[in-house]
């Protein structure tokens, strides 16, 4: 029995040493609540026709007191030298402190119509 304490003490320090859990959402999480712990990243990735003049914007950004932004990018999936296609709109955040915010997006037309929406609620949770 000496070696249950010997491991119970392996996996609290492996809990606690543990690295970020990286979580990615795609359009698939829309209208969910996505669960962080502070320091950990979270990826949006949204499929975005630019070349068609499509793009997200932004309705209600998340609150910066609870995530911090670290990039907001267009990343073309269609292979070099050809014409048109799609990518995705890729938005990093990491928990910054524990609280619960909201990301809402609209998918614009080239006419400024609104072709779609994605809303996420993300709770951050201090370890």
């Amino acid at each position: 029995m000496r070696s249950l304490p010997a491991l119970l003490v392996a996996l609290l320090t492996f809990a606690v040493a543990a690295p970020a859990q990286a979580k990615t959402v795609t359009e698939a999480a829309d209208g969910k609540t996505i669960h962080i712990i502070t320091g950990d990243p979270l990826t949006v990735r949204l499929t975005e026709c630019t070349t068609c003049g499509y793009h997200w914007a932004y309705v209600t950004r998340p609150s910066r007191k609870v995530l911090a932004r670290a990039s907001d990018k267009h990343v073309s999936t269609t292979p070099p030298g050809s014409v048109g296609g799609s990518g995705k709109r890729v938005i990093k955040y990491y928990g910054k402190a524990g609280g619960k915010t909201t990301l809402k997006l609209k998918y614009l037309t080239p006419s400024g119509d609104v072709a779609d929406t994605f809303t996420i609620v993300i709770k951050v949770r201090v370890p």
